[in-house]
């Protein structure tokens, strides 16, 4: 079982986070689904096909939410290449936790204050990504590298094919932002 995501980048930042993805080879729903009945933890499936299940807990009062998954590809490296941002790359064995997993130099990024995506077709992949760009840009204070920002520009125009609770939820996050002006 890795964690992965914006939970390790956070971490790295100093940064509370209250939402962790842990992904595995197989059989997230049901790991999850046993954690939560041992814990007594509310529970939910998120996607039967892709193997992705939520499970809710309180810690000091406040809500986390334990989203695992089945890796998406063959491998843990796959699953993080097929990422967003290389800054959200990143993975951390739970044996292990102190052994960083940066195939796409994520962590180096992240010092750098760069946002990079993970692949050439990444906005292809997800055209939500393009607004996740521009939240992460403002949000954690990153310039976007100059081959990710060309291709979002390309890309934008596919937003239309995305759902529209998905583009929603992505500009609520923007209109959060503390430095809202400069996002919009």
């Amino acid at each position: 079982v890795y964690l992965v995501g914006g939970a390790i980048r956070d971490q790295l930042q100093g940064a509370k986070c209250h939402d962790y993805d842990l992904v595995m080879q197989t059989g997230a729903i049901e790991f999850a689904r046993r954690l939560a009945n041992d814990l007594h933890l509310p529970f939910y499936i998120m996607d039967l096909e892709r193997g992705i299940a939520r499970v809710l807990m309180k810690e000091n009062g406040k809500n986390l939410t334990l989203d695992f998954a089945d890796f998406r590809g063959k491998d843990l490296l796959e699953d993080l290449r097929g990422r967003d941002f290389t800054i959200n790359a990143m993975a951390r064995e739970i044996q292990a936790p102190d052994v960083l997993i940066d195939p796409l130099r994520g962590e180096a990024d992240l010092k750098s204050l760069v946002l990079r995506a993970c692949t050439p077709s990444s906005f292809n992949d997800d055209p939500v990504r393009c607004l996740r760009a521009v939240r992460f840009s403002y949000q954690l204070e990153l310039k976007i590298e100059m081959n990710t920002l060309s291709s979002l520009r390309y890309t934008a125009g596919n937003l239309s094919q995305s759902s529209t609770e998905r583009k929603r939820d992505e500009l609520f996050n923007i209109l959060s932002l503390s430095k809202l002006i400069p996002a919009i």
